[in-house]
């Protein structure tokens, strides 16, 4: 009896530990998230040393998202690594969704484009990791998929037009406080 005891003192020890040292996005409830943006891709020159293999790109998009309504994308470091050929393996280490009281949420992505049989149209799959935020999104936690459909502009390969969507979780915004 008294083993038994000293181990579920123990346990509970261990349990309310790990609460204890939980940080608040952590011990946050992931509610349901999803966004929808209307893009405008620049394609841009690529930092020094970056592989020939590779297209550098900023984009800036309109749309609306759970927890923030109407609010703006920001991604001004995304990168398309060809060299995985026959699709291209897409990089974007900091995406920022801007909510109109300029609360946001961070994320990372990593995915994959392939081109269609349509001329210029491309389709994005993968997936992505929120990463923190801002305001009521301070130490933001969450992640899930995304996908986008891509037009470029054969007039000259310097943008492109895209839809693109965000399906996932997210840490309840204001719950890390």
């Amino acid at each position: 009896m008294r083993k038994s005891t000293a181990l579920a003192a123990l346990v509970g020890m261990m349990v309310a530990g790990a609460v204890l040292s939980a940080s608040p996005a952590e011990a946050a409830t992931l509610v349901p998230f999803a966004a929808t943006y209307q893009e405008q891709v620049l394609f841009v020159p690529c930092p020094p040393g970056t592989p020939p293999t590779t297209v550098c790109v900023h984009v800036h998009g309109l749309g609306e998202a759970t927890h923030l309504g109407k609010s703006t994308e920001v991604d001004n470091a995304a990168s398309v690594d060809f060299s995985t050929a026959p699709c291209g393996t897409v990089r974007t280490p900091l995406v920022t969704l801007v909510a109109a009281n300029d609360d946001a949420v961070t994320a990372e992505a990593l995915g994959t484009v392939c081109f269609t049989n349509v001329p210029g149209q491309n389709i994005l799959n993968g997936t992505y990791t929120v990463t923190g935020g801002t305001g009521r999104f301070a130490g933001a936690r969450g992640g899930g998929t995304f996908h986008g459909v891509s037009q470029i502009d054969l007039s000259c390969f310097c943008r492109a037009t895209t839809t693109f969507t965000f399906k996932g979780t997210l840490s309840s915004p204001g719950s890390n406080k």
